[in-house]
This record gives structure tokens, C-alpha cells and sequence, in this order.
């Protein structure tokens, strides 16, 4: 599942990259760094990122996800710093769910 949440994570961040006009992710992958040290996303983006996110897991696999939590805000390594980190932890969210 994680390489469907990663395809998906990737695809938003490569629409708001055109949005916000940013060469920078144009061609995101797993490693592209979203936020935080080198990453070009501000909060603004990143709450737009995440606005996104939580409407496309939900499209794509019937799951309903905060990705904004305070857990989330609360690790001592962001879950927003790159895009196989933000897809490792909707996993965890939705395999939360599962159980």
C-alpha cells in the first residue's frame, strides 16, 4: 500500500508545486523534501498539502485521515520533511485504523 500512498502523495505535491509556481517540484519523488531545512514548502503550502492529502486518501481508499494531529506536531522528526516521511506516517494513520 505504501507505494499507492506515495503515488499519491507525490501527484499533490506536484500540483501544488504548479500552484504556487515552484521549479522545485516539478518532478517530486520520495526523497523531495517538503518542509522544514531545504524544503520549499511554507506553512501555508504545507496546510494546503495536507488539505489535499486528507481529500485524496479519502477518494482513493475510503479512509478518512487527520494528518495534522498533535502526535504529528509532537515527533522529534516532522512527518512533513519529505514525502516518503509524510507517506510512512498516513500508513501508520490508516493502518491505525484498521485495527
Amino acid at each position: 500500500m505504501i507505494e499507492e500512498i506515495e503515488k499519491v502523495v507525490i501527484e499533490c505535491v506536484k500540483l501544488l508545486g504548479e500552484d504556487i509556481e515552484s521549479d522545485m517540484y516539478h518532478n517530486p519523488d520520495k526523497d523531495s523534501v517538503l518542509y522544514g531545512p531545504n524544503g520549499g514548502l511554507d506553512s501555508i503550502n504545507l496546510v494546503t498539502l495536507i488539505a489535499d492529502l486528507e481529500m485524496e486518501i479519502e477518494d482513493n481508499f475510503g479512509k478518512q485521515v487527520t494528518i495534522a494531529t498533535e502526535r504529528a506536531m509532537s515527533q522529534r522528526i516532522s512527518p512533513f520533511r519529505t514525502v516518503r516521511s509524510i507517506s510512512n506516517y498516513i500508513q501508520e494513520l490508516i493502518n491505525a485504523q484498521d485495527q
